[in-house]
């Protein structure tokens, strides 16, 4: 198992995946941002733990599936969806690419400092 890797290292392997699973502790870990936003990037279907701090990135069914936490046979069911349902990890894989570059990107973060710097301004 490989942990600790160095980023680009860490993308090859993603690169070269089929899809990303992200295991999170529980339903209130509050972390797999930048992962799940990676795969994202990288066009890649995902199995993401149904944890209150990927809300904001994961739509169950939509951008990507959600199972349970701490649930073995729930995620195995999940990502064995991915693996035998062509479509629906094309239609995953899309839509999370989609968000990303709706969202994720650098001009995102900007265009929204400018208007809040704009807004603050106007106060």
């Amino acid at each position: 198992m490989l942990t600790d890797i160095p980023l680009k290292q860490a993308h090859n392997v993603l690169l070269h995946s089929r899809l990303m699973v992200v295991p999170l502790r529980d339903n209130e870990v509050p972390c797999g941002h930048v992962t799940i936003v990676s795969g994202m990037f990288f066009g890649k279907p995902m199995v993401v733990t149904n944890s209150r701090g990927v809300h904001d990135y994961i739509e169950d069914g939509k951008t990507g599936l959600f199972c349970e936490a701490g649930n073995a046979a729930d995620m195995a069911a999940r990502i064995e969806s991915l693996l035998s349902d062509k479509a629906l990890s094309s239609s995953l894989a899309d839509h999370g690419l989609g968000f990303a570059e709706a969202h994720c990107t650098e001009k995102t973060v900007l265009n929204y400092f400018n208007r809040f710097l704009s807004e603050l301004a106007s106060r």
